[in-house]
């Protein structure tokens, strides 16, 4: 009894900012770093074909998790007036977790002439589909302020399914296998990483009703649409090379677009501290502080911009090259175009999130709207015209687009609630 009190103890004590911003920050940069380093590995152990495969069910299950995540999330973390218990956000995420699985059987059923595509690309949607499932607990406990428990989690959770790819790819030389290992130790981590320290937190005690679910869809759906349009306007570009190239040029976009995706994957997770600070912000009618906080994360992405484009002129190519072992040296412009796309990427997601906390979805869909028809006209196009600096120049181009459509957004946005006070 006294060893159980000590654990719940532990779990549930409060944490300083310190050990949040840490733990969060190394979870996120292991989720983050873990795909660009299986693209890696996968190349290095199969040859680019294969690599290529992988890199596209990959980004396929990327796409889809925005079904399974209905970007609940970002709304339950925000949500500091407790609209909505746990058990609502809970019943909806398993909802939505049982829709992606049954898009992702679809997806990869049209692939069904290339069983060894067609199962690479289920087992990767699977994955994602436990990590949508887990990430209902990570957003509980972070609006508890244990952020760096989430981070933990993630971290820890990632190195275990990661350890499972690897060793089974390393051993077995099958794609497939390695796949599956890393479904099963998702899941593992799943039920004892995400689920076990639920039971040592209080939690709204409201009981599920049925009839709060349809207000908490109507909330989250112009948001999920737009994180779903989000994901394709991202991926689009590696969806032209897949329509009009061999899978093997899927390998060389993702060498060059590494530092994107890393970008990419980190500027959620970083951002996610300043969520509920700046709802709380926002809420309390401290708009000075909301502003001051949206200034400091793009001064910090222009700075980081700037390394980046620094060590891509510098060093990109012969780094990447010496990770992957294929020849990349005429792919240098297409590295600095799609680097400078991650930074307008990063600037949009600060954006989107002020956006969030604003409560303006119908802006966020708008937006997102506009971008995704432009992006669905132009990538094939110009991924035809011009091969992978055609995919690039249709990546920045779209990125560009979000800012200027979610910059316009924030200023209308502080300007109508100025007008009210």
């Amino acid at each position: 009894m006294r060893r159980q009190l000590k654990i719940e103890e532990k779990i549930t004590r409060s944490s300083t900012m310190k050990k949040q911003v840490f733990w969060n920050t190394l979870g996120s940069t292991v989720y983050s770093f873990i795909s660009m380093l299986f693209t890696i590995f996968v190349t290095r152990v199969l040859g680019d074909t294969e690599n290529g495969i992988f890199t596209i069910a990959l980004t396929t299950s990327q796409v889809l998790i925005a079904v399974g995540y209905f970007e609940v999330r970002t709304f339950q973390v925000s949500d500091s007036r407790n609209l909505y218990c746990f058990q609502d956000y809970l019943s909806l995420r398993a909802i939505t977790c049982a829709l992606m699985l049954l898009v992702s059987l679809g997806y990869a059923a049209l692939h069904l002439e290339q069983i060894h595509v067609a199962t690479v690309m289920f087992a990767m949607c699977l994955v994602k589909v436990l990590e949508a499932f887990g990430d209902v607990y990570e957003a509980m406990y972070q609006k508890k302020e244990r952020l760096d428990l989430s981070g933990k989690i993630i971290c820890f959770r990632t190195l275990f399914a990661a350890a499972a790819f690897v060793m089974v790819l390393w051993t077995v030389k099958s794609l497939e296998a390695a796949a599956a290992a890393m479904v099963l130790a998702t899941g593992l981590g799943v039920f004892f990483l995400d689920m076990f320290p639920m039971r040592y937190f209080e939690t709204d005690r409201r009981p599920f009703k049925w009839d709060r679910l349809p207000s908490l869809i109507k909330s989250c759906f112009p948001l999920f649409v737009s994180s779903f349009m989000s994901m394709y306007i991202i991926n689009a570009s590696r969806y032209a090379i897949k329509g009009t190239m061999d899978y093997r040029y899927q390998t060389y976009y993702g060498a060059v677009f590494m530092p994107v995706a890393a970008i990419n994957l980190m500027t959620g997770f970083v951002l996610k501290p300043l969520l509920t600070r700046q709802a709380a912000c926002w809420n309390g009618k401290q708009i000075p502080e909301f502003i001051c906080i949206l200034r400091r994360i793009v001064l910090a992405v222009v700075c980081c911009l700037f390394v980046a484009l620094s060590a891509a002129w510098f060093l990109g190519i012969p780094v990447l090259e010496m990770l992957y072992g294929i020849e990349l040296s005429s792919y240098k412009t297409e590295l600095l175009i799609l680097t400078a796309g991650g930074g307008a990427f990063a600037i949009s997601t600060a954006l989107y999130y002020s956006l969030t906390v604003m409560r303006k979805q119908r802006h966020i869909f708008f937006s997102y709207g506009i971008v995704f028809v432009e992006t669905w006209l132009l990538s094939h196009w110009m991924t035809v015209q011009w091969g992978i600096r055609g995919a690039s120049l249709s990546y920045i181009l779209s990125m560009a687009l979000l800012d200027l459509f979610f910059y316009i957004g924030v200023r209308k946005g502080i300007g109508e609630h100025s007008d009210e006070n």
